[in-house]
């Protein structure tokens, strides 16, 4: 696990410190399970947006809080039955209870801010055609973009920049071109 070196003595191998934070990212899963399991929440995630847009827009007349407050219980109901499955599995005490204020803090502005991206998802695709709404949501790119550079330091690939300057230009185009029908 360490190795001697003749400038700083001893010294931890870096190819362990790279297995280490892989496992650490990954939940000890192998990265191939791991890909698979985050390419199937994409789409999962991608498809529960889509079912959201379309009974959102089939419930004009429901008011948001009405909304809100199923979507609230349906989340709670899912948070609970995986973090009991957790417990259940592992054999330890809820994760949640472990965690620092800070992870708190964090988890509540998230949530928050969820909260209001989701107000506003609803009151637009209750008070506008769906289309238009789906193609304003890939504003959301940008800004992900901008934090990953700015909070991550991430930096991106040509093919990288070239795959999101396509999809902008193509997305901002549509938009106009909606606008200009409208």
């Amino acid at each position: 696990r360490w190795s001697h070196s003749h400038r700083s003595g001893l010294k931890k191998d870096p190819a362990e410190d790279e297995a280490e934070a892989e496992g650490d990212a990954t939940f000890g899963m192998s990265p191939r399970v791991a890909g698979i399991i985050g390419i199937s929440m994409c789409v999962t995630l991608s498809l529960a947006n889509g079912v959201l847009a379309i009974l959102t827009r089939m419930m004009q007349s429901i008011h948001v809080s009405v909304m809100m407050s199923y979507i609230a219980l349906v989340s709670l109901a899912i948070l609970t039955t995986y973090f009991l499955i957790e417990m259940a599995v592992k054999g330890g005490p809820l994760r949640i209870l472990s965690y620092t204020v800070e992870q708190y803090l964090y988890g509540f502005a998230a949530g928050a801010v969820n909260i209001l991206g989701l107000i506003c998802k609803i009151v637009a695709y209750q008070n506008e055609r769906s289309g238009l709404i789906t193609l304003l949501a890939y504003i959301g790119l940008v800004y992900g973009i901008l934090g990953d550079m700015f909070l991550f330091d991430e930096s991106f690939g040509a093919l990288e920049i070239v795959g999101m300057a396509v999809i902008l230009i193509l997305n901002f185009s549509l938009i106009c071109r909606k606008m200009d029908a409208a």
